[in-house]
């Protein structure tokens, strides 16, 4: 028996020396003795030499050329956990690694720097931080690798990495980042059979004027290309959901980019692209990055729980953000203006950064602010790093119904509402309507679909006071509250409480004016003035009906009144007239001046018919006047009155002119009775000297003495008659 058991025993060792001895020669273990010999399982080459001489001790097949390259291949590369499972530098052989099984690393599985000619095929890389990291290397080429469990990113390309080329590799969760310089971009080969999940990776370069829409992708990139319009793309799962390097006129629409292990969306050197109603969720990285770029538009996206900021903004120029959500984004333990975070950054070398339109902004969650407008626009600013603000927030991703109006009826209420101004990323759905008796304590009532513009309410009571406010919701957000408008259901007739002009004597200018008891509905309010075109103005309870002309004078017309007040109740009685009747008067103006031609205040100007007016200033007045032929007096202490026949028609309108009046006594001037005075004086002294002639002439007649008297002979008996006849001839 004791022989039995230990021929079993010899068997059962035998047995496991031959399966460990097939395990042995199916993996090949690399020492590098630099390195802890607890992590000597990893294969690091830093030169050609180096190479050579690996081949050289493991036996490798292949010489290190084009047609014949070194093949490395069934090993398995463990990187102990820190280290890279491959790690290559400086190499320009050519080499074949195969069939390799590369893990357990948490940073590179394989790390290339300035490596070329190397093609890696079917090789397992997984359990790794980034799957294949390749920097400054140019010409290798990856076939039908598998990436899987892999941390953060499936292969990243950087600096001048150029001519690399990727045919039917697959990633399980992680993609390919491209972080190589502008002019390295589009020499990379990356064919659709690249994928990620199973679904493609779309890589486009030196495109142009093309629409890219796919329900569902692993990745895309695009490089060098111009006028792309990407539409509808989903990709659920990578590294860089969406790259744009080096391209211009780039459109991305109702795209949904999620839980990507870098940034959600990724602009690098682009001009002139847009970005809006797409949804960037759930990424280990930033949201949206946009770096060194220039006028790009981000509007009507949902961004939201980014591991890092929703938006990075690095050396650009104008850029526009607003009409967006970020929503509960992560950044880097930075508290700014209290007790909210920034969801954003805008670095100091960018310029032209607009956090908001003129109307809106965007809607930051959560935001530890009570400064809320009922409209949906903040009334407070929400800082962004660098000093950079969000001056127009939005209270929520949806803003209330706007527009909101009333009418009472007769047992009801008429209530209408227009669509909100704003609802991010998701169209709005629905109408949540609340009423109540109070102001400050009104509850839900009815809720209605978006479709919906308005109800009437007949659960409400005549007479009493009822408030309405409006929530308005999509299907991820709630608007605010509106403002509430107030209406009170009413059954009383309105009346006509006063109105204008009455009587007669109305002037022909006049202007219809009705005053009603309450507020009436404008479109149903009628004035209406037989035989006279107008226009009707006003609103709420007063009414105006402007003739288009004057009237005509002396006339009689007939004014009819009809509307509905706010609860459509017609006036009392269905309608209400009145007539009035115009002036037949005339008007006449006319200028009253001084004898020097000064104008005369003051001076009082009296029609036999009644009327009177007192000239202004400029010696100027105006008076209406019966028409026909009327006198007018014109009176002014220290004048002498003046009388004006005037005569009229009915309406007409004449001007007199200037009336000079005469002023009383002297103050150096001539007053009217003095020419008189001095004409009278002048015959009276005319008639004194004609009578002093004539009667000194009669005296001198009565003295004469004749030739015969005169001359005695006594008194001339010596005078010669030739003297005598001298001196007569001298008297005569």
């Amino acid at each position: 028996m004791k022989m039995v058991e230990k021929k079993i025993y010899v068997t059962f060792i035998i047995v496991l020396l031959f399966f460990g001895t097939l395990q042995v020669s199916s993996s090949h273990l690399i020492e590098y003795t630099e390195q802890d010999p607890e992590k000597e399982t990893y294969l690091e080459i830093n030169s050609d030499q180096e190479l050579k001489d690996l081949a050289q001790e493991q036996g490798l097949d292949g010489a290190g050329t084009e047609d014949d390259p070194y093949v490395l291949s069934d090993w398995e590369l463990d990187g102990g956990g820190n280290n890279p499972g491959i790690y290559l530098s400086d190499i320009e052989l050519h080499l074949l690694v195969k069939n390799c099984k590369i893990h357990n690393s948490s940073a590179h599985g394989i790390f290339l720097f300035q490596v070329s000619n190397l093609t890696m095929e079917d090789n397992d890389i997984k359990d790794v931080g980034t799957g294949l990291f390749i920097e400054d290397s140019h010409d290798n080429h990856f076939f039908s690798n598998d990436f899987s469990d892999v941390q953060n990113i499936g292969v990243e390309i950087k600096g001048s990495s150029m001519h690399n080329s990727f045919y039917e590799n697959s990633f399980e969760s992680r993609g390919i980042y491209l972080n190589v310089r502008e002019s390295s971009v589009g020499s990379q080969y990356i064919p659709v059979n690249n994928t990620i999940g199973g679904e493609p990776i779309h890589y486009l370069k030196g495109e142009d004027e093309e629409v890219f829409t796919a329900e569902k992708i692993g990745q895309l990139m695009i490089a060098d290309s111009s006028s792309i319009e990407v539409e509808n793309a989903v990709i659920p799962k990578g590294s860089i959901g969406l790259t744009v390097i080096h391209s211009e006129n780039i459109s991305v629409k109702n795209v949904t980019i999620e839980g990507q292990t870098k940034a959600g969306m990724y602009l690098r050197g682009v001009k002139n692209v847009s970005v809006e109603s797409s949804r960037i969720a759930e990424n280990h990285g930033d949201g949206l990055n946009v770096y060194s770029s220039k006028n790009i538009t981000i509007t009507d996206n949902l961004i939201e729980r980014s591991g890092g900021y929703g938006i990075t903004i690095e050396e650009s120029i104008d850029v526009g953000i607003y009409l967006n959500a970020l929503r509960w984004n992560r950044m880097d333990s930075y508290v700014r203006s209290g007790s909210f975070p920034s969801q954003a950054k805008e670095d100091e070398r960018s310029s032209s950064i607009r956090w908001n339109s003129t109307h809106f902004g965007n809607h930051w969650s959560p935001w530890n602010t009570t400064a809320r407008d009922r409209s949906g626009v903040m009334t407070e600013a929400y800082e962004i790093e660098q000093g950079a603000k969000d001056h127009h927030p939005l209270s929520s991703m949806i803003g209330p119904p706007v527009d909101i109006s009333v009418q009472p009826r007769d047992g009801a209420v008429i209530l209408n509402w227009s669509e909100p101004r704003y609802s991010i990323f998701e169209p709005f759905s629905h109408v949540k309507i609340y009423r109540g008796s109070e102001e400050d304590n009104v509850s839900l009532y009815k809720e209605t679909g978006a479709e919906t513009r308005g109800i009437v309410d007949e659960n409400v009571s005549n007479d009493e006071t009822y408030h309405y406010g409006l929530i308005a919701s999509n299907q991820i957000n709630s608007s605010f509250l509106s403002p509430l408008v107030r209406v009170r259901p009413d059954g009383t007739l309105p009346r006509v409480v006063e109105y204008s002009p009455k009587g007669e004597e109305v002037a022909v200018d006049s202007t219809i004016t009705v005053i009603f008891s309450e507020d009436m509905l404008e479109d149903t309010v009628n004035i209406s003035v037989k035989g006279v075109s107008g226009n009707l103005t006003g609103g709420g309870s007063t009414y105006h009906f402007e003739p288009e002309g004057d009237l005509n004078y002396g006339e009689t017309y007939r004014v009819e009144v009809r509307g509905k007040d706010t609860a459509r109740n017609r006036l009392e009685g269905g309608s209400m007239y009145w007539t009035f009747t115009t002036t037949s008067a005339a008007t006449v103006r006319g200028k009253i001046i001084s004898a020097d031609g000064e104008p005369i205040e003051g001076a009082v100007i009296v029609s036999e018919s009644g009327g009177h007016n007192i000239t202004d200033s400029t010696g100027t007045f105006e008076m209406k006047l019966e028409y026909g032929e009327s006198t007018l007096v014109i009176n002014r202490e220290g004048y002498f009155e003046k009388e004006v026949n005037v005569e009229t028609g009915p309406g007409e309108e004449i001007d007199i002119g200037v009336i000079e009046m005469e002023k009383e006594g002297g103050e150096g001037k001539i007053s009217r009775w003095l020419w008189p005075m001095l004409i009278f004086t002048f015959a009276v002294i005319l008639l004194g000297i004609l009578a002093s002639l004539v009667f000194l002439r009669r005296l001198k007649d009565r003295d004469t003495v004749y030739e015969e008297d005169a001359y005695e002979e006594d008194s001339y008996e010596d005078l010669t008659q030739e003297e005598f006849d001298t001196w007569w001839d001298e008297e005569d």
